[in-house]
């Protein structure tokens, strides 16, 4: 489905939609809300960083694994980069202290959701700022080869972490994040 406000074009999948409906016709917990809550400052912190930093929107894909942001292609330097790419996690954390006493699950949702993007895997903010800081002091072959191999590592630790929690308790919510973060990386790796 595909529709236009202005001059941002928005496209949502049918898997997208599937999946939230699907989501929210099961969940009986609220967790779900509060996920979305944490996605929607995530993305917040990432407009803002955007309109700061000038940077023009172009259109908002929503895709079954997240959304993404698309903006016009312009030279902007480093630091405007990572401030976009950063925006998200600011946002998240800025939450986690606003609501650590007004919700705490929510808070909680907001610093897990902050400290799984900053993590150098892939194409999260945490493996773009890395890859981005990389090709801005060194040749690009050097630069991808160090980011897939960081973000390999971080991969296998948290896929060993997920896999020694499931031995523990089964949690499909652990499952569907280390299968996400897996098609994460695979899909951003630059042989």
């Amino acid at each position: 489905m595909s529709f236009k406000i202005g001059r941002i074009n928005f496209k949502v999948s049918f898997l997208f939609l599937l999946m939230f409906f699907a989501v929210s016709f099961f969940d009986r917990s609220g967790l779900f809300l509060l996920c979305l809550l944490s996605v929607f400052f995530h993305e917040c912190g990432h407009l803002t960083a955007m309109l700061i930093t000038k940077k023009q929107i172009t259109g908002i894909n929503a895709e079954l694994f997240g959304l993404e942001i698309i903006t016009r292609k312009q030279e902007t330097g480093l630091k405007k980069e990572l401030t976009v790419l950063l925006g998200g996690i600011v946002f998240n954390l800025a939450a986690f202290c606003l609501f650590y006493k007004l919700s705490y699950l929510l808070a909680l949702v907001n610093l897990f959701y902050a400290l799984v993007s900053a993590l150098p895997i892939g194409n999260l903010d945490g493996g773009a700022a890395l890859e981005k800081i990389l090709l801005f002091y060194i040749n690009p072959q050097s630069s991808y080869k160090i980011s897939n191999a960081v973000s390999v590592v971080f991969l296998t630790l948290v896929l060993t972490a997920i896999v020694f929690l499931c031995l523990n308790t089964f949690n499909p919510t652990v499952i569907i994040l280390g299968g996400y973060l897996l098609i994460n990386c695979i899909k951003s790796l630059r042989l």
